[in-house]
């Protein structure tokens, strides 16, 4: 194939805009700043979970109380009646007996479930305590997910202003090019990656092998206007004063 050496050197523009094209595509599924963003949205979920699970908690524990609360209150309303036929002197000897004993088992269950109500309150205060905890965490959590998701907003639009901008070139330069040339640049492309590179100083641009004596003494013999290829990677290697021939 032959293509004059100006063109040959116009076509070194297009791998270095496929070049920045694939960072571009690489930066917006990999980037940093993206996975900040969806790192700080899992951590808004996390937290709002938290957040359900602690007021779920609490909640359970106020009917737990609820029903502490009850329950003392039925032993403190038979002791109170216990206490008061025994004060009213009505009772016969068995009955102050029997009286006395079931008091004495009430006191002691009223103390028991004292106790249970005691216990169940402290659980309550230590949720209370986490319920404050969670609902900082999803404030600091909301608001990380917004300057995070602000930030790779504005960088994905940055991409996107870059990418387009980048194809309409690439465009024109394909326009401008040999359609037979931009053909063989596309194939090999599309097989090794790059499809063309400067010959700068005895070396492939495209796969940086250094090419041996012999071949570059056979590329000296090659009219300027020849299309010549890397036998390594098969990429168009472009001739220029700093070939070094």
């Amino acid at each position: 194939m032959k293509a004059d050496p100006q063109v040959q050197e116009d076509l070194l523009e297009l791998p270095l805009v496929d070049r920045k094209l694939a960072q571009l595509t690489k930066e917006s599924a990999t980037s940093e700043l993206k996975g900040n963003a969806t790192a700080a949205r899992a951590a808004v979920v996390a937290a709002e979970e938290s957040l359900v699970e602690t007021r779920t908690r609490i909640k359970d524990l106020e009917r737990e109380v609820a029903r502490a609360e009850n329950d003392v209150e039925t032993v403190r309303s038979r002791i109170a009646r216990d206490q008061q036929t025994l004060d009213s002197g009505a009772a016969t000897p068995k009955q102050l007996t029997d009286i006395q004993h079931e008091l004495e088992s009430l006191g002691r269950r009223q103390g028991e479930l004292e106790d249970v109500e005691l216990e169940i309150m402290e659980r309550m205060e230590e949720a209370a305590k986490g319920l404050a905890t969670a609902e900082g965490l999803l404030a600091e959590s909301r608001a990380r997910a917004e300057e995070t998701a602000a930030e790779w907003d504005r960088r994905a639009d940055e991409i996107a202003s870059e990418t387009v901008a980048l194809e309409g070139r690439r465009a024109d330069l394909v326009a401008a090019l040999p359609a037979d040339l931009v053909a063989l640049y596309e194939k090999v492309r599309d097989r090794s990656g790059v499809g063309a590179g400067l010959l700068r100083h005895g070396r492939c641009g495209a796969c940086q092998l250094q090419l041996s004596a012999s071949d570059l003494s056979r590329i000296r013999e090659v009219a300027a206007d020849e299309v010549v290829r890397c036998e390594e990677c098969g990429a168009i290697m472009v001739r220029t004063e700093e070939s070094g021939l």
